[in-house]
């Protein structure tokens, strides 16, 4: 089973696609993501989106999550 952990570590590395979203939905679906792991990154992840401006992963509340590096890499910030 896949845990919300790396769940979350795909949707990042992904950019939030909507693709890695349904794929990981159909895996639920399939029993290979737990139901209750799914829930969870439902909940936490479903009002995330990209911000170009800043070049970050914000929540619904525009509070940054994820922040590109010099590199273009995308880090949770602290």
């Amino acid at each position: 089973m896949m845990s919300v952990k790396k769940m979350i570590e795909l949707y990042v590395t992904y950019e939030l696609s909507n693709e890695t979203w349904n794929m990981m939905r159909e895996m639920t679906y399939h029993g290979l993501i737990s139901r209750d792991n799914w829930d969870k990154f439902f909940n936490r992840c479903k009002d995330w989106c990209m911000n170009d401006e800043l070049s970050a992963i914000v929540d619904g509340n525009g509070k940054v999550l994820y922040q590109r590096d010099g590199q273009g890499f995308l880090k949770k910030v602290a």
